[in-house]
This record gives C-alpha cells, structure tokens and sequence, in this order.
C-alpha cells in the first residue's frame, strides 16, 4: 500500500479519558489525558 502522508494523528475522546495517537514515520507514541477540566489545565507539552 503506498503511503500518502509521513505523519498523522488519531484522538479518541471518551468521557473521562482522552487517547491520542501520532504517527511519525514508523514511530507511534500514544499519550493518554484526563478528560475533565481540571485534569486538562495540568497537561503541558
């Protein structure tokens, strides 16, 4: 299958849990947040 695009990124929000997916190349990080407010204020990258 031909590759179209080198990176990209796939968010799966739920009600208390947020998952996001980058893909770079044939590296994959997967990062996991808290939904609420308060939980998203704390996260910084």
């Amino acid at each position: 299958m031909k590759r179209i695009y080198d990176n990209c990124c796939g968010i799966d929000v739920h009600k208390k849990l947020i998952v996001a997916c980058f893909i770079h190349g044939k590296e994959q990080d997967i990062k996991e947040f808290g939904a609420t407010t308060k939980e998203l204020r704390i996260v910084k990258s």
